[in-house]
């Protein structure tokens, strides 16, 4: 990986304005501001959402009132509209506030395969760990793990209550991987002028393990091979962490 390739310009930002999203929102543009680079978000419009509210039996039940209701397929559209207003809104409102340029477009269709599309646009993704859906564990969303999984440009992954500070600790495993994640926090290091730390993993598989391990230092930047996964098991990540394919 090159210097000039390891470059973060083109920040990928798919964004629902759940809370872990939100987090996101804001660890993406402070990124931004400090590697001079910009923002494309993107809101998707859940094509299997829209396909259930065409069911006739489809009701919903308010999570506080307990309250069935039937709910149809226009009543989806509008919220989706709502929504995506409302994301289009703070990214716009957040770019001023930090001087980073961003654009924002409304996107139809599977969630995790509209992100992974708009991946090859982007030299980072950074994506909300949990979103609407999260249960009440907190762990990691079917989108979040399929976006990992598949991404071929490294994804920063954030949950609520994250923010972005040094220094950044770098796992390497041994595996080209792991080499590309040496590299890729290297040269973001060299970027931020942030301390940068190595943590050996080559008897570790799992990121949830290495990320359990090294939280314990109250550490603010991960970055990790894609060769140790996350699993849906990971229910706390306090700090962001990033994925190198």
């Amino acid at each position: 990986m090159s210097d000039e390739r390891s470059k973060i310009r083109r920040i990928l930002l798919p964004v629902d304005l759940s809370r872990d999203s939100l987090a996101a929102v804001g660890v993406a543009f402070n990124l931004a501001a400090a590697l001079g680079g910009e923002i494309s978000g993107l809101f998707i419009e859940d094509a299997e959402l829209l396909r259930a509210a065409s069911l006739p039996f489809l009701r919903e039940i308010g999570s506080s009132s307990g309250i069935s209701r039937e709910i149809d397929h226009a009543d989806i559209e509008r919220r989706l509209r709502a929504v995506a207003h409302q994301a289009r809104a703070k990214l716009s409102q957040t770019g001023k506030d930090l001087q980073v340029r961003s654009c924002f477009r409304v996107a139809r269709g599977d969630v995790s395969s509209e992100i992974l599309t708009a991946c090859g646009e982007a030299d980072l993704v950074v994506l909300g760990k949990s979103g609407w859906s999260a249960d009440t564990c907190h762990r990691p969303g079917r989108t979040c793990l399929s976006v990992l999984a598949n991404s071929r440009v490294p994804v920063l992954i954030v949950e609520r209550g994250a923010s972005l500070s040094p220094p950044i600790v770098a796992v390497h495993d041994d595996t080209d991987a792991g080499r590309r994640a040496l590299e890729f926090a290297r040269n973001l290091s060299h970027s931020l002028k942030w301390q940068l730390v190595v943590f050996a993993a080559r008897e570790i598989s799992s990121g949830n393990e290495i990320i359990h391990r090294v939280r314990r230092h109250k550490l603010q930047l991960i970055v990790m091979p894609a060769s140790v996964s996350l699993t849906r098991h990971a229910d706390q990540l306090q700090c962001p962490v990033a994925f190198v394919p």
